[in-house]
């Protein structure tokens, strides 16, 4: 009788518990969906949306994520997608999925197999340099960080009736970008070494002979772990 008594004390806590959980998370996203109307008119979306969205979310399907709102309060096991072509987070709660605006929230970690991701607010980096939605943290070193941003670049239609070539539809391509920041400002990772390398200012000099001596190639993310590692140091 006492087992069963327990039993029915233990079942009542935990409804108890996630009760109180889901209430949390439905302020939470009363918070976040604040100011989405600026970015989106959808506030929610059917799953074949998110579905036919996937190719332009990272991750691409729902993982349980860990925010940190811009008041630093924490929102633990929450579902998300980040929609980086609309720059607009997509949270799965009570079987509805609802679109959010970005800018209340630092920063998101979740789990891709053995790796932890970690997504920060680009404002949180100092200047955005127009970009906007979140960076992926690479690389990071105390103030020091290494991030990719995720965007989608817009291919309009070429078609030439007269010649009768190119493309009539609009097309939309993955843009990866690579930054480097420091405590003082970012540094954009471009296809031009030496472009790139200027804008290291006093250091160009010793990175230069960096990177030719260490053959680095700007193509390839371990290499900028490496430059951005050496940068670091100096």
């Amino acid at each position: 009788m006492r087992t069963i008594i327990s039993l029915c004390i233990l079942l009542f806590s935990s409804s108890q518990i996630l009760a109180q959980e889901n209430q949390a998370i439905d302020e939470w996203i009363k918070v976040l969906s604040y100011g989405v109307g600026n970015q989106s008119r959808e506030t929610e979306l059917t799953p074949s949306e998110v579905q036919a969205r996937a190719s332009q979310c990272f991750p691409a399907e729902f993982v349980k994520s860990t925010l940190l709102l811009s008041n630093d309060a924490s929102c633990n096991d929450v579902p998300i997608m980040y929609d980086y072509r609309e720059q607009v987070l997509l949270v799965s709660h009570r079987d509805k999925i609802h679109v959010a605006a970005p800018n209340m929230i630092k920063q998101i970690e979740f789990s891709d197999g053995d790796s932890k991701i970690k997504l920060i607010n680009v404002s949180e980096l100092g200047r955005s340099y127009g970009r906007k939605g979140f960076y992926e943290i690479i690389l990071e070193d105390e103030e020091n960080r290494l991030v990719r941003y995720r965007g989608i670049e817009t291919i309009m239609p070429s078609y030439n009736a007269t010649v009768d070539a190119g493309t009539k539809d609009t097309t939309y391509i993955e843009k990866k970008e690579f930054l480097i920041f420091n405590s003082q400002k970012g540094i954009l990772i471009e296809n031009f070494k030496s472009k790139t390398l200027e804008q290291f200012d006093s250091d160009v000099d010793e990175l230069k002979r960096y990177v030719k001596n260490e053959k680095l190639k700007f193509k390839k993310e371990e290499d900028l772990k490496k430059l951005a590692l050496y940068y670091w140091s100096l």
